[in-house]
């Protein structure tokens, strides 16, 4: 913001850490693990405390237009994209079809 450099941030938010989730999954710690569901962090408004011009998307058919818009601006701005968040998956792995086996080592 402070340089006004024309950068588009686009966050996809869907209020857990999913990479967090995905790799105490990949170590077999367990996900009893704390801070990793994040409800209620609204990075648009965070963004527009800074002065940036930002805006959340929630439904596909927005996102189009919202990122026409970024693009013809000469400032930075922040798009929030709200997504599901997909537990059923392991380190990019659909676990229902294929099962993870990891050691505790990380091998397969």
């Amino acid at each position: 913001m402070q340089y006004q450099i024309p950068v588009i941030f686009l966050v996809l938010c869907n209020a857990d850490y999913s990479a967090l989730k995905s790799f105490c999954d990949f170590t077999q710690v367990g996900r009893n693990v704390p801070g990793m569901d994040l409800p209620g962090i609204d990075v648009a408004q965070i963004a527009a405390g800074y002065g940036m011009k930002s805006e959340t998307v929630t439904d596909p058919d927005e996102l189009e237009p919202a990122l026409k818009a970024a693009f013809a601006s000469s400032e930075p701005r922040l798009i929030s994209v709200k997504v599901q968040s997909d537990t059923s998956k392991c380190m990019g792995m659909d676990q229902s079809v294929n099962p993870p086996r990891y050691k505790v080592d990380g091998t397969c």
